[in-house]
């Protein structure tokens, strides 16, 4: 959910250099990325390997390359590696996601001549992040192309011998003031009747101000469901009524559960199988109905991974829009990724 470059608020004022022990050892887990692969990919049609190199901020040195990843819509690495080299208070790591158009091709070796290497992006974790407790959430991923947005890697840190730190809880609290009556700056959506969902944070308003100033955990961000505001909770027009009328907003705030689904009509005159609350000017589709078709069998065959209703459709191949032009193209593409998003669950047990 953050840059680390992005806001400077964004890391504790600690003395990272008296803090600091040069005895720490750590292991750094690559989990997975999402939102990596480009318009036109789809699983078993492009033969696109996609591996993560990892490399010292302070020394510029490989410290680790991760297998490939050959056909998942969502690469998931599961590697971890012992970081032993000294940590400097302004050093850290280096993430980078690459795709490469070879079959078999091993990330160790030279790629061979004819071979397509592309850069998808690369995110920054500096010590200061994980130094004291470690770190356990999404890196957005900067410098990638036009067709690629919202691209993120998964990454844990934690001392050697410890258990990883939990990852952020999916439901946090926020307060808003708002005594000089200036605007919220946010693009607010109620189609689900039951929360409000957060389409957009504009630059310059209270929201992008608390944003400016708060810990990477406790941003309001698109994507985000507001699910109690000063106390009241159930039907969105309620919550939006709290928004709209009072200056202090003391909000509970409900994180995204994100898929990436792929979606093979095998003809462009099937139906996907699924219906929408189409408000033109949106930019989700709250999926309404579902019956048999691609998406059933995209359940069928992902357990733990399955679209529900309720769910919203931001993006189709990675790109957002009008939640009619997004239909549009669901209904003219044969096959197409598209990003679904639901309120985060609770944490079992």
């Amino acid at each position: 959910e953050c840059k680390d470059s992005r806001h400077p608020a964004d890391f504790d004022d600690v003395g990272i250099e008296d803090s600091m022990d040069s005895g720490q050892h750590f292991m750094v887990k690559v989990v997975g990325a999402r939102n990596v692969r480009g318009p036109d990919w789809f699983p078993g049609v492009c033969k696109s390997n996609c591996f993560c190199v990892v490399t010292s901020l302070q020394h510029g040195e490989v410290l680790f390359k991760t297998k490939i990843s050959k056909n998942e819509v969502e690469p998931c690495w599961q590697e971890e590696f012992r970081l032993i080299e000294m940590l400097h208070h302004n050093g850290g790591l280096e993430f980078a996601v690459w795709h490469s158009i070879y079959s078999g091709v091993d990330p160790e070796v030279k790629l061979p001549e004819g071979t397509e290497e592309r850069l998808v992006g690369k995110a920054r974790l500096v010590t200061s992040r994980f130094s004291l407790a470690g770190f356990n959430g999404d890196l957005e991923l900067e410098h990638c192309g036009k067709d690629i947005s919202d691209a993120v890697i998964h990454i844990k840190v934690g001392l050697i011998g410890q258990a990883y730190p939990p990852p952020p809880p999916p439901e946090f609290h926020l307060t808003i003031e708002n005594t000089s009556s200036k605007n919220l700056g946010i693009d607010l959506d109620t189609q689900d009747d039951n929360t409000v969902y957060v389409e957009n944070v504009r630059p310059l308003g209270l929201i992008d101000l608390h944003n400016a100033n708060s810990k990477p955990t406790e941003r309001l961000l698109p994507g985000h469901f507001i699910t109690q505001v000063n106390g009241v909770q159930g039907r969105a027009s309620m919550l939006m009524e709290e928004i709209s009328g009072l200056s202090v907003l003391r909000m509970v705030v409900r994180r995204p559960l994100v898929l990436c689904v792929a979606v093979d009509k095998k003809d462009k005159k099937q139906e996907i199988g699924i219906s929408f609350n189409r408000r033109s000017y949106a930019g989700s589709l709250l999926i309404t109905q579902m019956w048999q078709g691609p998406v059933m069998e995209w359940n069928r065959n992902n357990p733990g991974r399955e679209v529900l209703l309720g769910d919203r459709v931001v993006a189709v191949n990675g790109l957002k829009g009008r939640a009619s032009d997004m239909a549009k193209k669901m209904k003219s593409l044969e096959r197409f990724i598209m990003t679904v998003v639901r309120r985060h669950p609770d944490p079992e047990g």
